[in-house]
């Protein structure tokens, strides 16, 4: 307070060193007042807009892109704000320069937490699913992709080569084991038959009691399944010969192969879902498995036609399976040549 003989007035501090009289302040208030020149804040309504649309606008973009390029996005957007807040405030406009900016942050945070909980999830159930068909090798190239994984789940058309194998005289050997022992030495059948298709990278459909049935070309492409299919057969029967060598009985067994269309897919109920493959191609590969006698492996001509590899193959017959109304050609594969 600084008292004189002509009154008082208080000091207002501007910096350090100097101070601003009031009646400075006022002076500069009333220049104001009367030249215009008077700052005015946005209006709240108004305010909450920019905010919404600045965050939907910024969420959509955060939500659409990797993070690096959400990070340059976010930074670029917190430039333009604060220009936009010092051109206003040149112009004697006050907008808030803190809540929004946060929240921009805040969104930029929300987002890709939530984008990483989402991918975390798919991938946990990319490998739930496939985990049960597949090597653990393509497995986790499918999880690289899971956005193509997850589209092959809800079902696609495409051509593939199917194989069936069914271990011979198996029903007639069960009878007469105990039920322990059955199961023993079926696991280890099926365990050397899925060997030989994984090294083929062939899915594992289903078994079905001591039946396994196999597919290639789905979900990952194999322009060359046909011919996978086919090594992955010889090389079955390579190893299930070895593994009989061990066990009481000479078990092996009897393979279709066939080549065509399918629809390949989740399938089943709300309850239970198995990714498989359906169609007549399917049905026909089954039918020719069950014409193949121990140790034989029997092709259709479709898969024939798509054979790439060299092959010393013998024709057999031309035969009637249920459900076609032509006969089908039909070829034993002896061995690679």
């Amino acid at each position: 307070l600084d008292v004189s003989g002509k009154g008082a007035h208080y000091l207002y501090p501007i910096n350090k060193k100097d101070s601003v009289s009031s009646l400075v302040i006022q002076a500069n208030a009333i220049n104001a007042l009367i030249t215009g020149q008077i700052f005015r804040v946005e209006n709240r309504f108004f305010a909450l807009l920019i905010l919404l649309i600045v965050n939907l606008f910024a969420g959509l973009i955060f939500y659409r892109t990797k993070v690096i390029h959400s990070v340059i996005a976010g930074l670029l957007f917190l430039f333009i704000y604060f220009l936009t807040a010092v051109l206003l405030f040149e112009n004697y406009i006050l907008i808030d320069t803190i809540l929004t900016p946060s929240s921009i942050v805040l969104t930029f945070a929300l987002s890709h937490t939530f984008l990483h909980a989402r991918e975390v999830f798919e991938k946990k159930h990319i490998e739930d699913i496939f985990g049960r068909y597949l090597k653990k090798e393509i497995v986790e190239k499918l999880v690289r992709d899971p956005v193509s994984a997850l589209e092959s789940l809800k079902g696609v058309k495409r051509e593939i080569t199917i194989l069936f194998a069914d271990i011979r005289g198996f029903t007639s050997f069960c009878e007469k084991q105990d039920s322990e022992k059955v199961v023993s030495i079926l696991n280890r059948l099926l365990e050397a038959a899925t060997t030989a298709i994984f090294e083929e990278d062939g899915t594992v459909d289903k078994y079905i009691g001591d039946a396994v049935m196999v597919f290639f070309n789905a979900p990952q492409d194999q322009p060359d399944h046909a011919d996978r299919a086919v090594r992955a057969a010889l090389r079955l029967m390579e190893l299930v010969s070895a593994a009989s060598k061990k066990l009481p009985v000479k078990l092996t067994f009897g393979i279709g192969i066939n080549t065509g269309e399918a629809v390949i897919g989740n399938i089943g109920s709300s309850k239970r879902l198995e990714y498989t493959a359906i169609g007549d191609s399917v049905n026909l590969a089954s039918r020719v498995c069950s014409l193949a006698r121990a140790g034989e492996v029997l092709i259709t001509e479709n898969t024939l036609k798509k054979l790439k590899g060299d092959y010393k193959l013998e024709f057999v017959n031309e035969s009637q399976v249920r459900g076609k109304t032509e006969k089908i050609k039909l070829y034993k594969v002896l061995k690679k040549s």
